[in-house]
């Protein structure tokens, strides 16, 4: 999946979901509901859940991300990812790719979700738009 739009913080170290789309490449055992923004799991299995996630930091303090899995609606232990994301410097802002797999053994009609916070509100997923020299940049996949 990949999400294509900004997703700002709106407080410090609350969660977000991080709502996917695409859902044309599910297909079989997936099956993603947009209404809900949740993976559902059809059929009892192991699985290679991946992501990443392009974190921009507009401060001139570093600043960490954290990007965890829930299954079922509660949060999978182990599974959060920290992340730091430079500072913003000279005027540009930091930029960090974060990425994780898991492989997780999923019975059959539970769901998954993608959650992160960060420690500062000028912290956000950040997407890009194509230039004269690169194609655009979605802010994260799964």
């Amino acid at each position: 999946l990949r999400t294509t739009g900004n997703l700002p913080v709106g407080a410090a170290n609350a969660a977000i979901k991080v709502a996917p789309f695409q859902e044309d490449l599910f297909s079989g055992s997936l099956k993603y509901d947009g209404g809900t923004d949740r993976i559902y799991v059809r059929a009892t299995g192991i699985y290679n859940i991946q992501w990443s996630a392009q974190f921009q930091n507009t401060d001139t303090a570093l600043h960490d991300s954290y990007m965890w899995l829930r299954m079922g609606g509660a949060d999978i232990v182990g599974s959060t990812i920290i992340s730091s994301i430079p500072n913003s410097h000279g005027g540009v802002p930091g930029h960090t790719l974060t990425s994780c797999n898991y492989y997780l053994n999923i019975p059959a009609n539970t769901y998954l979700e993608l959650y992160f916070a960060a420690d500062s509100t000028q912290v956000s997923l950040q997407a890009y738009a194509a230039t004269a020299f690169c194609p655009s940049a979605a802010a994260g996949s799964q």
